[in-house]
């Protein structure tokens, strides 16, 4: 029995669906027996297109379906439109996300100016819990009252701290000083680049600039040589592979 390739399309919208086996009608040798809705033709769409079929031939129509596309009236964060159906875009369709106006954009950037920068400075106290943080601002008025006094009982927090940890309470005091001041220095370099980074901004008069601003905040590798490296306990071995500014284990 013979048989021949056929191409079936959709009753409704004529499109081709897909390829089927017509077989030859044993009563009518040479007559095939047609499944409904195909045609003996052979569809050959171009690529981004899909074939219909017409009643007579095929008709080869954009197919865009699952695109996204935008409107001239769309703002900055709408979502895209997306193609559902056959057919060419809208003439006024846009296919990049309508940009922000330039308030929005600087107030974008400057947020992430900001984030970064959070990110560096929390980084540097990562280690300790926030509980221990919390008491950062009283270890070192505690510092300054021992100073002035000379009195553990005006630095009870310390005392405490210096008798769990096996060391004089002078030896901690120094410690806190030196770690304050070691993040007071970082705090300044990070907190100073991010301001840098905002006086540029400010100057910024288009959308495009803005968005091309990079946000490069150096994070130092050591500590400046005219200042005193931190008391961390560690060996020198220890210390070359640790930054000159990490906060670890003073206060």
């Amino acid at each position: 029995m013979e048989q021949k390739t056929v191409y079936c399309y959709d009753s409704e919208t004529g499109e081709f669906t897909f390829s089927d086996i017509a077989f030859e009608d044993e009563l009518n040798p040479g007559t095939f027996l047609l499944p409904p809705d195909c045609t003996e033709v052979a569809p050959y769409p171009p690529k981004g297109t899909a074939a219909v079929w017409n009643g007579e031939s095929w008709d080869y129509v954009q197919d865009h379906r699952g695109e996204r596309y935008w409107l001239p009236d769309a703002k900055y964060g709408d979502a895209p439109l997306t193609m559902t159906g056959l057919g060419a875009f809208p003439e006024d369709a846009l296919f990049e996300m309508p940009q922000p106006e330039l308030d929005v954009a600087k107030q974008m950037k400057l947020q992430e100016i900001n984030s970064v920068c959070d990110a560096i400075l929390n980084q540097a106290v990562a280690s300790y819990p926030q509980s221990e943080i919390l008491t950062f601002d009283q270890q070192v008025e505690e510092v300054k009252a021992y100073q002035q006094t000379g009195n553990p009982a005006s630095a009870p927090l310390l005392s405490a701290l210096a008798g769990a940890r096996g060391i004089s309470l002078d030896e901690l005091c120094l410690r806190v000083i030196t770690k304050r001041a070691q993040f007071s220095t970082l705090s300044g370099i990070i907190i100073g680049q991010r301001q840098h980074l905002e006086d540029v901004l400010d100057t910024l008069e288009t959308v495009e600039e803005v968005q091309a601003l990079e946000v490069d905040i150096g994070i130092p590798t050591q500590a400046p040589p005219d200042e005193d490296p931190p008391d961390t306990g560690e060996s020198e071995e220890e210390a070359a592979g640790n930054s000159g500014f990490s906060v670890d284990g003073g206060e």
